[in-house]
């Protein structure tokens, strides 16, 4: 991902400067056109200009509609290379732990489930940088899909407690998901194996893969719930500060 997030900058750069460079030779050649003396060659020259500036347009937009359909089939193996992961934060951090024996302790007693042993995973370690301020999550990944599906569904047992379970999002859909909840509320949204799932104001269900199809939904549903109460005079001014605040944030993330 980070080799395709670089020719994603490089080609915006690219365009960038080939904007701004076609920008200033077209004011000199404006300039030209009004104090030469060969006003047929200048005409011609600005024709043949017109055209390689469509056609470099034309370039660099199928360029990016391949960079964006190559990002978007990455993050689709990606999530599915992560189907069998989930993360659980709020389990406290000691030195010389045994993360295997605590995620399982948690599978085991918090979410009752009786069948969950050290060969229950392949993979268990913390991710980030060791912090003071809270535990790191734990990265949890399953030998079988089937134990990862009982413990995500059990996981309304641990409501109440510090421990919290959740899936092991690509960087793309994570940023969807928390501008989603933003947008909607917190209970709109959710995920399954992967994907987001919003509960839209009318009450169905959408699924939302990645920042194109969400722009489609907030153009749809450009109101949240929480924005139509507050309408109705049921919701306080400091939520409606917070909203205006998210909704900002969501339109930065459907400009990229």
């Amino acid at each position: 991902m980070s080799n395709i997030a670089t020719v994603l900058e490089t080609q915006r750069a690219i365009e960038e400067t080939l904007m701004q460079r076609t920008t200033d030779f077209e004011a000199h050649l404006k300039v030209s056109c009004a104090s030469s003396s060969s006003a047929v060659d200048m005409k011609a020259l600005s024709t043949d200009y017109c055209h390689f500036k469509s056609l470099v347009g034309g370039i660099l937009a199928l360029l990016r509609q391949q960079i964006d359909s190559l990002v978007r089939n990455v993050d689709i193996i990606e999530t599915r290379h992560r189907n069998k992961a989930l993360l659980v934060g709020g389990v406290e951090e000691k030195e010389g732990e045994d993360l295997l024996a605590a995620v399982s302790d948690v599978c085991n007693n918090k979410l009752g489930l009786n069948n969950i042993s050290r060969s229950s995973f392949t993979v268990c370690h913390r991710l980030g940088a060791n912090t003071q301020d809270r535990p790191r999550p734990i990265l949890m990944r399953f030998a079988e899909l089937s134990t990862k599906s009982d413990v995500w569904t059990n996981k309304t047992k641990l409501k109440g407690s510090s421990i919290v379970l959740s899936e092991f999002l690509t960087r793309r859909h994570q940023d969807v998901f928390v501008a989603a909840r933003n947008h909607f509320g917190i209970r709109s949204v959710w995920t399954k194996d992967g994907n987001i799932i919003v509960k839209l104001p009318n009450g169905k269900l959408c699924r939302v893969r990645d920042g194109q199809e969400f722009a489609k939904v907030i153009e749809l549903n450009p109101i949240t719930p929480a924005e139509v109460r507050h309408a109705s005079g049921s919701k306080p001014a400091a939520e409606s500060i917070a909203i205006k605040s998210s909704s900002a944030r969501t339109k930065r993330l459907v400009k990229k």
